[in-house]
């Protein structure tokens, strides 16, 4: 059988796909985020958003999976637990807008959502307030109706734990986990409504080896090259994706 066929992809298609999971693996094997940002909006080019969705959400647990293990030592449980809980508590809400809406108004979504965090992002906002069991719960929440309708609810959380007095290394360990547990959980959700097929698994498991080598690239790079630069291209590049994906 043609691999494409299987995987109902045209050459064009796949080539397309796998570039960008190179390069959401790299972003996100430095950064502790940005995987999903970069696969949701760039595969529902070439793919309906639900399936997009689902395929990112495969390809960042396999990526959270390689960093999990030095993240689960360097992380402050009491800091993204809170955030955590509430994501998972309000995704499934947000999923029942992303499996029933019009395709191209969820592409649309998805895209408004990755370039409007870029630019708060780009922006170098902070969140000014003091951390707390009631604003962790909030912006958790958000986070996790943000993940359900458009498979991309990191971004507030990010800029909560970026905000943090924490050290750089454990804020990213925090983000690594909390991305990891909620991409899961909203795994769990679109394959209960039923969106997670047999070929979106398998276009998951090819793009896998892709994400997971240039997710150690990604991850060798952390502390060689310099953070601030490589945060900025990579922002720029998410809003490139973005903006393509709003356009269309």
């Amino acid at each position: 059988m043609d691999l494409f066929a299987a995987l109902e992809l045209t050459y064009k298609a796949f080539a397309f796909a796998a570039a960008m999971a190179f390069a959401a693996g790299l972003i996100r094997g430095f950064s502790g985020f940005g995987a999903t940002m970069t696969l949701a909006p760039s595969l529902s080019l070439v793919m309906p958003p639900t399936e997009a969705v689902a395929i990112a959400l495969i390809m960042e647990i396999a990526g959270a999976s390689q960093l999990l293990p030095r993240a689960a030592r360097e992380a402050n449980w009491r800091e993204f637990a809170p955030l955590t809980v509430a994501a998972c508590v309000l995704a499934p809400a947000g999923s029942y807008f992303l499996v029933t809406l019009d395709p191209d108004i969820t592409r649309r979504m998805i895209g408004t959502t990755v370039v409007i965090f870029v630019f708060i992002m780009l922006a170098g906002y902070r969140f000014k307030g003091r951390p707390s069991l009631s604003a962790s719960l909030s912006v958790g929440g958000l986070g996790g109706l943000l993940l359900g309708s458009t498979g991309v609810g990191g971004p507030p959380v990010i800029l909560y734990l970026l905000s943090t007095p924490s050290p750089a290394e454990t804020a990213r360990a925090n983000i690594i986990i909390h991305i990891g547990v909620t991409s899961a959980i909203l795994l769990v959700l679109l394959w209960l409504h039923q969106v997670l097929g047999v070929v979106s698994l398998w276009r998951g498991l090819i793009l896998f080896p892709i994400l997971i080598t240039a997710n150690w690239a990604g991850a060798r790079l952390f502390g060689l090259a310099s953070e601030m630069t490589f945060r900025r291209f990579a922002l720029i590049f998410l809003a490139c994706v973005g903006l393509v994906a709003l356009s269309l």
